[in-house]
């Protein structure tokens, strides 16, 4: 019985970290250019000066989001801002899915 107890004490809090890391690693956010030519300024909003222009289907990393302008960074490390009506965001990949989960057996197995 204290070794049942034990194997509890110590994979829920085990498991209860894995999640999380997964949960904190699919918060970096991706997107797609979707406009056909996008300005990219040097700050939130049109009064801005463009820095340079990125072209539909290019990949960028968003930075932060501020009243639907996001912070991006480039494939070629260029970091400005464009207008989030112009950029299809996902979260993370395909590959890594985060989950809540709930244990409510005796006995829990973390692989």
């Amino acid at each position: 019985m204290l070794n049942r107890k034990i194997a509890i004490g110590v994979s829920v809090p085990a498991m209860a970290l894995a999640l999380s890391a997964t949960v904190s690693f699919a918060n970096s956010n991706e997107g797609t250019v979707t406009a056909d030519a996008l300005n990219v300024r040097s700050g939130p909003s049109t009064s801005y000066s463009i820095t340079t222009k990125i072209y539909k289907g290019n990949k960028v990393e968003i930075l932060e989001t501020s009243n639907g302008w996001h912070k991006i960074k480039t494939s070629n490390g260029t970091i400005g801002w464009v207008s989030g009506s112009y950029i299809s965001v996902y979260s993370g990949s395909t590959s890594q899915t985060s989950y809540k989960a709930t244990v409510n057996a005796t006995s829990l197995n973390v692989r």
